[in-house]
């Protein structure tokens, strides 16, 4: 499991149309599992009436539907170099399943400024993607019924997860949560499934599930995630697809 996360340097010739702030993204999208800092460098060069800082975006479920922009530190103009303190992402992190790095930039003064902009950086985390998967589920009961998301995983490697759920198609009094289950010494013999991890959701939309602990490990050796799903009431036909992205860190 990685640690940490390194991008570039990248390059980029940066035009500012006016004093308000603009963006340019140096990265993709990464996990926000486990970011905890970022910790970077903007070198500027030929700088004209240019100022720029640092600056990230998060996304809770889909990064089409990204939040707002947030500029850090100061904005610095001209020419020159600026390496970044350690910045503490973990309030812009914890609920959020995505999240991207770059540079806010803006003219010092009413008319065009323009910038050789190079940005080299590096995110504090210690996560990973447990995958994608979209389930069609239908039931006919109010009993508890159970679909694997992960394959099993070594319970000492997987003690928090973080979620992005997209549901669609719900039909009647459809009902499902996030579980898990543990085995002991065999996969073959699996515990219970345990359902405490979310409340249930019943509604298509969006739902981004922020840093979720799981119970301390005891005895166990290995550990999956998965989707309970059943009728709330009645026996008429129950039935939604639902998106699953799943990240995991120790």
């Amino acid at each position: 499991m990685s640690c940490s996360t390194t991008f570039g340097p990248t390059q980029k010739t940066l035009v500012a149309t006016s004093t308000t702030l603009q963006y340019e993204w140096m990265g993709g999208w990464e996990l926000a599992i486990g970011v905890t800092a970022l910790k970077a460098v903007i070198k500027r060069r030929t700088a004209t009436a240019f100022q720029a800082q640092f600056a990230i975006q998060t996304a809770p479920v889909r990064t089409d539907k990204p939040n707002a922009p947030v500029p850090l530190g100061t904005l610095t103009s001209g020419e020159g170099e600026t390496c970044s303190t350690v910045i503490d992402l973990t309030s812009y992190t914890s609920g959020n399943f995505w999240i991207r790095v770059g540079v806010a930039y803006s003219a010092t003064s009413a008319t065009v400024g323009s910038c050789d902009v190079t940005f080299t950086g590096g995110l504090s985390r210690c996560g990973r993607s447990l995958g994608v998967q979209v389930f069609t589920l239908s039931t006919l009961s109010t009993t508890n019924a159970y679909q694997p998301i992960t394959g099993w995983q070594p319970a000492l490697d997987l003690e928090v997860i973080k979620a992005a759920i997209v549901t669609t198609g719900i039909i009647g009094n459809f009902r499902f949560r996030l579980a898990y289950r543990r085995a002991t010494t065999s996969q073959e013999v699996p515990g219970a499934w345990s359902t405490d991890l979310t409340s249930e959701w019943s509604q298509n939309g969006e739902a981004a599930l922020s840093d979720t602990p799981l119970p301390s490990v005891g005895a166990e050796m290995w550990v999956q995630i998965g989707i309970q799903y059943y009728l709330s009431t009645g026996s008429a036909l129950g039935q939604a697809t639902v998106s699953v992205a799943l990240a995991g860190k120790r």
